[in-house]
């Protein structure tokens, strides 16, 4: 049966185009989100600033980004209502809350560095940001595209960063040497970076990458014991670390990644997205081993993110349903339902497209709220990059 199509109950077209979206969590102004815009201008002045020629070159095109920090609300009615704009001097590639600071957000930047922004309420509960914090992670000409807050709570100022360089890096904005690690991971952009659900042992995590060389990459033992060694050297080669990639599962690059834990004996697997616009439900590979596809599904679009909207377990049937939310590019938004059954076989059904984006849909999220009846409500907010479009949308039954 042909998935339904749905039609916006709210919408509005911004001033610069969106990238990234992200509601605050529960427990906060749960109504409010926040939208980071990319602008890119092409100048003629002049100067090859790329190539750092400083000749005349009267055909020389120069490349500056901007963007913003767009703060909504989301009324009844529905009604957008935006209630603050940060202008800012680079383009906003990602944002996301932390894991245990709820009320703080950080933001990848086109500048090669990561910022920090706190989210407060005034004493008329209206929610306003505030920035207070900027690390320096790479040269200000490379861009970082993908940031993931640490999973574990001793280490709630600690990210991992994802670069147009191929490297992925992890910083501190809280301690004097911000920058704990370096790593190689890709000859091309590393799109993606995010951490494993399965928890740290003695603060050595798992993180996962994928970049525009259709690698994932797995780095295991990713150690941060301090930011400094007790002689005072940096930390950056100080736990060794087992890389791990991938290069023949994807046919194109891997633009997102999301671990879910099964709860089978501990496992986990990993649903990727690529712009080769498959889904796929992986077993992440061991160190030098190929992953184990489980399922594939085409969504008719890159699908540049992924979002976990819902898991319902049977531990005694082993069975798991999953229910994810993927930003597919041209193709606009999709509502995907992943289920295991008894028998351990894995599907990918498509349960609803929003398709009104007349662009790259990248960035959509949710937020769910009680009714009066006492049932879950789910109200998706979705963007599409150059139109410009911002779009509330619903689900029926949902």
């Amino acid at each position: 049966m042909e998935s339904p199509r749905i039609s916006s109950i709210a919408h509005m077209v911004l001033d610069l185009p969106p990238s990234c979206i992200e509601f605050a969590p529960a427990g906060l102004l749960e109504d409010y989100f926040v939208v980071g815009t990319y602008h890119l201008e092409l100048t003629h002045d002049g100067k090859d600033r790329e190539r750092g020629e400083e000749e005349d070159q009267p055909d020389a095109v120069k490349q500056v980004r901007s963007g913003s920090l767009m703060l909504f609300q989301l009324q009844a009615g529905p009604e957008l209502l935006l209630r603050q704009t940060i202008r800012t001097p680079f383009a906003v590639l990602d944002l996301h809350f932390s894991s245990f600071e709820s009320h703080v957000f950080g933001i990848a930047t086109s500048s090669g560095s990561v910022g920090v922004y706190s989210f407060e309420s005034d004493h008329e509960q209206n929610g306003f940001m505030k920035s207070f914090a900027s690390v320096q992670v790479a040269d200000p000409s490379i861009l970082v595209l993908s940031l993931a807050w640490h999973p574990s709570s001793t280490r709630p100022s600690t990210i991992a960063v994802s670069l147009s360089s191929g490297q992925v890096r992890i910083l501190d904005y809280k301690a004097s040497d911000n920058l704990l690690r370096i790593i190689q991971s890709h000859t091309l952009e590393a799109w993606t970076v995010v951490w494993s659900t399965m928890g740290c042992i003695d603060e050595s995590c798992i993180l996962y990458s994928g970049g525009d060389d259709s690698t994932l990459c797995t780095h295991a033992e990713v150690g941060l014991k301090s930011s400094l060694e007790k002689d005072g050297a940096p930390l950056s080669d100080e736990v060794p670390q087992s890389i791990s990639c991938d290069v023949k599962t994807h046919g194109a690059g891997i633009t997102a990644i999301l671990p879910i834990a099964t709860g089978v004996s501990g496992g986990e697997i990993l649903l990727t997205g690529s712009y080769d616009e498959y889904l796929r439900i992986l077993i992440p590979l061991g160190i030098g081993k190929r992953s184990k596809v489980l399922a594939e599904k085409q969504l008719g679009g890159g699908v540049w993110r992924l979002k976990l909207l819902g898991a319902n377990q049977s531990v005694e049937d082993r069975e798991l349903e999953l229910k994810v939310l993927a930003s597919c590019m041209h193709a606009g938004t999709r509502v995907v339902e992943i289920k295991r059954s008894k028998k351990q076989e894995w599907a990918i059904k498509i349960l609803a497209c929003f398709e009104e984006h007349e662009s790259m849909n990248y960035a959509s999220d949710t937020r769910v709220e009680m009714s009066t009846d006492g049932l879950r409500r789910t109200t998706y907010v979705s963007t599409s990059f150059y139109d410009r479009k911002l779009c509330v949308w619903k689900i029926k039954d949902d």
